[in-house]
């Protein structure tokens, strides 16, 4: 046996030891959001809601979303991983983890290459609507901006997978600091580019994601070493043991992640045909709504997951259901002061955060009407969330 054990899914004793560690995983996660919201709001200053913002936001659609949902605490990759380390196996998880990074890299690499290749087709079919000339721009010009950005950002594709499976390696020994800090390293990264002295924003705007994307995955590397990877030759021409159990799990969970990919999607395409900012309206309201939604969820997956698993191998289903309650309970008393913050002064911290260079009065009532809709979906999206880690502990 290895004589590097991944850390016990043995649930804590006590409410107490759950509540510690989702403080800790808050806060750590709560400086990420708030390194976002810096960003947002520098981006905002620097090109309000105009044609840059506009394609940026369309090409990030393509290749950063990709990263934040499958590179994330509580993505595929992240989820799959951790549940297939917890369990011990003979020799270590050496060549399992080496075979999973090698085969994800492989995989993701392929899809990005792809999306460079055939970047000008996959933006037509995403971004179908025409744009009035008299909104700022042309259709044309929004085509070829956007085209741009996705070519520059296409490895993140690639990196949103290695990220993912860093979270989940670093979760399996308890290392909760790098996982959640990690988006503060991208948001960072475009902040800088961004101030920068630069001729072309779009282009300002890609290779920072790029290079904060690298950056995540950088800062996994110290987690991920301890899972002491191991390379050779078999990880190419047979399965190890537990890959076979992540690839089982890790399908259904990329097909389920994708779903509000695509979502999104049909959202966008709807979007491209309104005035100039429309899809940016949405993205920055969402990224509103997500901050607080996002430390609420990544705060208490990360503890909870172990604890429901627990529970269900024991046969210990009143138990599951009590702390399902409890769990519920907390984000919903949680959620409930946040939302009624935004809808009662969403205007207001939208014009005391961004209304400032390129971001006018115009542009605070395009963020404001759309974050009046998206408010409510914070009590579901919790609930959500939530109840699929009920599912992934009877192995569903």
């Amino acid at each position: 046996m290895s004589d590097i054990k991944p850390a016990s899914d043995t649930p804590p004793s006590s409410g107490k030891s759950l509540a510690k560690t989702f403080s800790l995983v808050a806060f750590f996660t709560l400086l990420s959001k708030f390194a976002g919201l810096a960003r947002d709001m520098v981006v905002g200053h620097a090109f309000g809601l105009g044609i840059v913002a506009d394609a940026y936001n369309y090409a990030y659609s393509i290749t950063g979303t990709i990263l934040v949902l499958f590179g994330g605490q509580g993505g595929p990759f992240h989820t799959a991983t951790f549940a297939t380390l917890t369990k011990e196996r003979e020799g270590g998880n050496g060549k399992l983890v080496m075979q999973m990074m090698a085969w994800t890299a492989i995989a993701m690499g392929l899809i990005a290459l792809l999306v460079y290749i055939f970047a000008p087709i996959i933006v037509q079919a995403i971004v179908p609507g025409t744009v009035d000339a008299n909104h700022g721009y042309s259709t044309a010009q929004r085509l070829v901006e956007v085209i741009k950005q996705v070519r520059i950002m296409a490895p993140l594709i690639m990196i949103a997978g290695l990220v993912g499976i860093g979270c989940g390696i670093s979760n399996t020994y308890n290392e909760h600091f790098w996982p959640s800090i990690a988006p503060a390293f991208a948001s960072g990264a475009i902040i800088t580019f961004v101030l920068l002295p630069h001729t072309d924003g779009g282009v300002a705007l890609a290779l920072g994601t790029l290079v904060g994307g690298i950056g995540q995955l950088a800062v996994q590397i110290p987690g991920m070493l301890k899972s002491r990877p191991c390379l050779s030759f078999d990880i190419f021409t047979k399965l190890q043991p537990g890959m076979k159990e992540y690839l089982v799990m890790f399908l259904p969970l990329t097909f389920s992640t994708s779903i509000g990919t695509l979502i999104g999607y049909v959202d966008q395409a709807f979007s491209s045909g309104l005035v100039q900012g429309g899809w940016s309206a949405i993205c920055n309201a969402n990224r509103l709504v997500q901050l607080p939604l996002g430390i609420l969820v990544t705060a208490m997956l990360v503890p909870i997951g172990p604890i429901f698993a627990k529970h269900v191998t024991a046969g210990k289903i009143g138990d599951l259901k009590s702390e399902l309650k409890r769990a519920l309970t907390l984000l919903w008393f949680l959620a409930l002061p946040v939302s009624a913050l935004l809808l009662v002064e969403g205007r207001s911290v939208i014009k005391l955060l961004f209304e400032k260079g390129a971001w006018t009065a115009n542009d605070t009532e395009m963020v404001t009407s759309v974050l009046l809709i998206l408010t409510p979906m914070i009590f579901f999206y919790v609930a959500r969330d939530l109840l699929t880690r009920v599912f992934y502990a009877f192995q569903d």
